[in-house]
């Protein structure tokens, strides 16, 4: 891939004081572009749910897949939502590398401009390769985020599902297995996005660069990941512990069956979700720019 700019210095992205300060201009692009997100996607949503009632359909579930994929309807549905959701994951994952560029590079471009680059360079995914890396995330986060005991989507792995997987040693080793394999081939086309959105390829062309470009240089690629998820890793262990953990058991021991305690606890609760909320905002950003670097 070409690199028309001069990259930041390498320090700069594993130095917490540099996430620190880009924290005010994170979090002034993220909300809006999480929340103009939400609204495109909901309007799209109401309308493909009004369609869906005026056929019959009331939701896409495991049940409804069999009778939805004997109709014509049905498989419009279906691939309306596949469109629906990669177009959503496009738009997300490109506004996340344009502020990360806009931080790394300081920029000062106006959310705007950046939602309307996204916009623009997600048509590029509106075809059946960019469907199959749709229901790649589709796939790929509940199987990381049930691993770990999360729910981070509406969709999950079922639990009782999960439950089955975990009673038996061979399903479970095969779960991980199918895990990292897939964890693998993300990690190998990590720069996908980057090559559309950059260099102007095609999501083929792409792709096969992000795969050039890996295997070249995965050496210092998992160890940069290494230094940077063990940074986070720390930092919230750090900040659980001291925001979460010990006040709330000092708030027990001093103030047990007291007027205040439960207020106290409330406000500790309030706090911890305070910090986890910022923490993933950072994180995720922060991801990207690492990637973006």
């Amino acid at each position: 891939m070409k690199t028309t700019k001069k990259l930041p210095v390498q320090d700069r992205v594993f130095s917490l004081r540099y996430y620190w300060h880009g924290l005010p201009e994170i979090l002034y692009y993220q909300i809006p572009a999480k929340i103009i997100l939400f609204m495109m996607v909901s309007f799209v949503e109401g309308i493909l749910g009004s369609i869906m009632n005026l056929t019959g359909i009331y939701s896409v579930s495991s049940g409804e897949l069999p009778s939805l994929l004997r109709s014509w309807y049905g498989w419009a549905v279906l691939i309306a939502l596949s469109i629906l959701f990669t177009i959503y994951m496009a738009l997300d994952i490109i506004i996340l590398i344009l502020l990360s560029r806009n931080i790394l590079y300081n920029q000062k471009k106006k959310m705007k401009e950046i939602i309307s680059t996204a916009v623009r360079i997600s048509r590029k995914f509106i075809n059946f390769r960019g469907c199959l890396v749709g229901m790649y995330f589709a796939v790929i986060i509940p199987l990381n985020t049930a691993m770990i005991g999360l729910h981070l989507t509406k969709h999950a792995v079922p639990q009782f599902i999960y439950s089955v997987i975990r009673s038996n040693h061979v399903y479970m080793l095969a779960y991980v297995i199918l895990v990292l394999l897939l964890d693998f081939v993300g990690m190998i086309h990590i720069f996908t996005f980057h090559g559309v959105l950059f260099d102007n390829y095609s999501l083929a062309t792409s792709m096969h660069e992000s795969r050039n470009l890996f295997f070249k240089n995965w050496k210092s690629i998992v160890l940069s990941y290494l230094k940077f998820f063990g940074m986070f890793l720390v930092i919230l262990v750090v900040g659980v512990v001291s925001i979460i953990v010990i006040p709330y058991y000092v708030s027990h021991w001093i103030m047990h069956a007291k007027f205040w305690y439960h207020y106290l606890i409330i406000m500790v609760v309030i706090m911890g979700l305070i910090f986890i909320f910022l923490f993933t905002m950072i994180f995720i950003q922060a991801q990207a720019m690492c990637i973006t670097r």
